[in-house]
């Protein structure tokens, strides 16, 4: 049963990270993501930096993404800080490309810790 329950949190995050609207983000910074500049990464977190406010992930690449205090961080729909994000948690970050060749990382949904799994 906890499976079960487990599963379909983990689907319920994937399609509501599949749905990720600029409305959510209105209020996080001044600069402004267009809707063709939204995308998601999908990995594995391999290192957290609370420090310096990043997080490494290991998916199709290797990617840093600097988190910011208006990132939306949640894990299993529930807000976590920073600190809460381990390395082996597999996340779903939302972010954007800025003109001036930046990222803005707007979201990390937190699905589960692989290493328990």
């Amino acid at each position: 049963m906890k499976i079960i329950l487990i599963l379909t949190l983990i689907l319920i995050i994937s399609v509501c990270g599949a749905g990720l609207s600029l409305a959510q983000y209105g209020d996080q910074g001044s600069a402004v993501c267009e809707d063709a500049n939204l995308r998601t990464f999908d990995g594995t977190v391999l290192s957290v930096d609370v420090v310096g406010s990043s997080l490494t992930v290991k998916g199709i690449q290797q990617r840093k993404f600097i988190i910011s205090s208006g990132t939306k961080l949640t894990k299993n729909i529930f807000d976590i800080k920073l600190s809460d994000v381990n390395a082996g948690d597999y996340v779903t970050i939302g972010y954007c490309d800025n003109p001036d060749g930046s990222v803005k990382t707007l979201r990390v949904d937190v699905a589960y810790d692989r290493s328990k799994s």
